[in-house]
C-alpha cells in the first residue's frame, strides 16, 4: 500500500496534467456531440448525438473523480505516512582470523655512535664592481605631431605616418570665433590636390573632443593625408591642420 501511496504521491503532478487535458478533450467532445444534435433532423441522429454528448460528459465526470483521489491521497493521506526506504545492507563476511606469530623481542645491541666532523662552508663568491657603466636603455622612437600653425584648429590624437585601420576617431579642436563649419578632408598622399570630404561639414564647435569618425575599410591600403579646415562666419580659415597617415586593414 505504500508502494501505490509513493507512486501516487510522485507523479501526483503528471496526473492532473492528463487529467486537465482529459477533461479538455472531454469539453470539447461533449460540445461538438451537443452542436451536432441541434444540427440533426432525423430523431435517430439526434439520439446518437445524445447518447455521445452522455458517454463523453461520463468520461470527463471519471477523470474529475480520478483527480479529486489522487489530489485526497496527496494532500490528506500522504502527510501522515511515513515512506521509509528499506536499506540493502549486503552481508559483510566474517573476517578471516589469521594467527600471527609475534616476533619475539630479543636484547638490544648497542650501535657505535659516529663523531660529526665540522664541515667548513664554503666561501660565496664576492662580485666586483667594475668602472664599466651599464648601457643605457633604447629610447623608444616617437613619431612627430601633425602640422597645426592653429591651436584653435589642430589635431590631436593623430601624429605623422601613423597606422590607421577599421573606423577612426579624429580628436581635436574647431573653435573659430564666429564659427561657421569645418571639415575633416583626406587625400592620397602622392596627389594631395585631391581632397575629398570624410563625411559632412559640420557646425558646431569642439574643443578636445571628437570631431569626426572615419571608416578606412573602404579604402585601400597606402599612404593619406589627412586635414582639418575651420571657416568662420566671412569665409576666412586659418591654414589648415595636416598630417600624414597609413591605411592598413
Amino acid at each position: 500500500m505504500k508502494v501505490f501511496l509513493k507512486a501516487v504521491v510522485d507523479y501526483a503532478v503528471w496526473f492532473h496534467v492528463l487529467g486537465i487535458v482529459g477533461i479538455l478533450f472531454c469539453l470539447r467532445g461533449a460540445f461538438l456531440a451537443r452542436r451536432e444534435r441541434e444540427r440533426s433532423i432525423y430523431t435517430l441522429e439526434k439520439e446518437a448525438a445524445t447518447s455521445k454528448e452522455f458517454r463523453v460528459l461520463t468520461v470527463g465526470i471519471a477523470i474529475s473523480a480520478a483527480m479529486g483521489v489522487v489530489l485526497f491521497l496527496t494532500a490528506v493521506i500522504a502527510p501522515q505516512v511515513t515512506f521509509v526506504e528499506a536499506d540493502v545492507q549486503e552481508e559483510t563476511p566474517a573476517a578471516l582470523v589469521l594467527s600471527t606469530v609475534t616476533p619475539t623481542r630479543g636484547k638490544p645491541t648497542a650501535t657505535s655512535t659516529m663523531t660529526p666532523t665540522r664541515v667548513r662552508p664554503t666561501p660565496l663568491p664576492v662580485s666586483v664592481p667594475t668602472d664599466e657603466p651599464a648601457a643605457p636603455p633604447s629610447p623608444i622612437p616617437t613619431l612627430p605631431p601633425p602640422l597645426c600653425p592653429n591651436s584653435l584648429a589642430c589635431l590631436t590624437a593623430l601624429n605623422q605616418d601613423a597606422v590607421l585601420s577599421g573606423s577612426v576617431r579624429i580628436m581635436g579642436t574647431a573653435n573659430l570665433p564666429n564659427l561657421d563649419y569645418y571639415k575633416i578632408e583626406f587625400a592620397p598622399a602622392e596627389n594631395s590636390g585631391q581632397w575629398a570630404l570624410v563625411t559632412d561639414l559640420r557646425h558646431s564647435a569642439v574643443v578636445s573632443g571628437l570631431l569626426d569618425i572615419w571608416d578606412t575599410t573602404s579604402f585601400p591600403n597606402g599612404s593619406y593625408r589627412l586635414r582639418l579646415v575651420v571657416v568662420d562666419s566671412t569665409g576666412n580659415y586659418p591654414e589648415p591642420c595636416e598630417v600624414r597617415v597609413t591605411v592598413d586593414n
